[in-house]
């Protein structure tokens, strides 16, 4: 079963990022790890991705800069980070994008991943 790595940039996304970690969690497909990086958030963003690092150990990987960057440098950096750790892992991986905000329905990854 072939590994994917969902990538999440997040700046300011208290009010909507539980309800797509908790789709996110949900996933048919067991096979994944999130990599969130957060932007120098100043509400309870980090916060809120810290404790479902807690609950999700084995799948949640939590990330912060030091001071914003932007959405598009936060994305490429996660993005080099994903991919400098498979280069090291010789793994198969797929990437996926999530935004803060989205909501996945519980068969996304299994029915990306058949078409």
């Amino acid at each position: 079963m072939d590994k994917v790595i969902i990538l999440m940039a997040t700046y300011q996304g208290e009010r909507y990022l539980e309800e797509q970690l908790k789709s996110i969690v949900v996933q048919d497909y067991p096979n994944f790890e999130l990599i969130v990086r957060d932007d120098a958030s100043s509400d309870g963003t980090f916060f809120l991705l810290s404790l479902y690092k807690k609950r999700y150990p084995d799948k949640i990987t939590v990330l912060r800069n030091k001071k914003n960057l932007g959405g598009t440098k936060n994305f490429l950096m996660l993005l080099r980070d994903a991919v400098k750790q498979n280069n090291r892992e010789q793994n198969s991986v797929y990437f996926m994008f999530s935004d803060q905000d989205d909501y996945w329905y519980p068969n996304k990854i299994s029915r990306t991943l058949t078409r």
